[in-house]
């Protein structure tokens, strides 16, 4: 039932936030996100025809934050391992829900599901990230920071693989905490055999 208020847009918005980072793009629909603001799909469709123009948008402003702090980080730091370090520091926490994960890592692993619109959207947030690494992976080979007998492709990759990594930390970590009481329980429990001390066997 719709509420007895004007939804905004960017109501709209976060909520189809919120269920891109823990459900995927492909696990909710546009129903899903009409129940979520209270509003019905006919007005939700007023805002976005579509469910990848809604897709689109999220990915859209996701990119559009973290240019922004990456343009901040600039003059924060001067150095590539402190800006890195910055960077994966804002991806560890931009996420408040609980399990979730940035949109785009998210969009990146349904890409070949997703409309032309939100495909662009991915490549474009993971070239803005690849060139901002790379500007400053260049400067600090010039000024010694990062070795030159390696190919500036293969360190601006790893710091990708990185930052990439930040983002999927705390999901793995919100998942794992029931069990993180049992853990060394579980850690010292023989898992299917045992084998003799000292034979090699596996």
């Amino acid at each position: 039932m719709a509420r007895p208020r004007d939804i905004t847009k960017s109501e709209i918005i976060d909520a189809a936030r919120r269920l891109l980072q823990t459900r995927g793009c492909n696990g909710f629909s546009v129903r899903d996100v009409s129940d979520e603001v209270g509003i019905s799909t006919a007005s939700l469709h007023y805002h976005f025809p579509t469910k990848g123009n809604l897709i689109a948008e999220v990915l859209g402003q996701d990119r559009a934050k973290m240019n922004e702090r990456m343009a901040a980080i600039e003059s924060e730091a001067e150095t590539f391992a402190f800006r890195t370090q910055l960077m994966n520091h804002y991806f560890s926490t931009s996420s408040k829900e609980p399990g979730a994960i940035g949109p785009a890592v998210v969009a990146v692993v349904d890409l070949f599901t997703l409309p032309p619109e939100c495909q662009t959207e991915v490549q474009q947030w993971f070239l803005n990230m690849e060139g901002w690494l790379t500007r400053f992976a260049m400067q600090a080979r010039t000024t010694g920071e990062l070795p030159t007998d390696r190919p500036v492709d293969t360190q601006v990759s790893e710091a990708c693989a990185s930052l990439l990594g930040a983002m999927l930390l705390p999901r793995a970590r919100d998942h794992l905490s029931p069990l993180q009481a049992s853990g060394p329980r579980l850690a010292n429990k023989p898992h299917g055999h045992t084998r003799p001390p000292g034979t090699g066997l596996p």
